[in-house]
């Protein structure tokens, strides 16, 4: 690599974290609030849509990982990778934060865990004959 696209390289990231700095700290939360606030609002609610508990970090993720999947069909697109940034430092916000205080009264990796019991009981008892008799009765 020359020197130039060394360059060109650290002014591109530069530009795109100052481009998510500015949507993660002004724009967007005059649009939609505190991330802190509005990932917890998105979590409840997808909570309740889905069953289990999930956290406001776990948000952040979910969130991330929807980008990634549209930066696979086109990864080009500049403001997907602005927004990954974005939501990067969304929940690093979050969970630096929270891992101090906890979030829910745990921390991310504890939240992980507990999502991934509970997908596991939910499937093993999907599959119990038993199981789905007690349900129907």
């Amino acid at each position: 690599m020359s020197n130039d696209e060394g360059n060109e390289g650290r002014q591109i990231r530069g530009r795109i974290l100052e481009e998510a700095g500015q949507c993660v700290l002004r724009d967007r939360n005059a649009a939609h609030g505190e991330p802190e606030d509005n990932f917890r609002d998105i979590a409840s609610l997808w909570t309740a849509y889905v069953g289990f508990e999930i956290s406001s970090i776990q948000v952040a993720c979910m969130m991330a990982l929807t980008k990634i999947a549209r930066l696979k069909h086109k990864s080009a697109h500049r403001d997907s990778w602005v927004d990954l940034a974005g939501y990067a430092a969304c929940g690093a916000g979050i969970a630096l934060h929270s891992s101090r205080i906890g979030v829910n009264g745990e921390n991310f990796s504890t939240a992980c865990e507990n999502a991934r019991q509970e997908a596991l009981i939910r499937k093993a008892t999907e599959n119990d004959p038993d199981y789905k008799l007690r349900r129907s009765l």
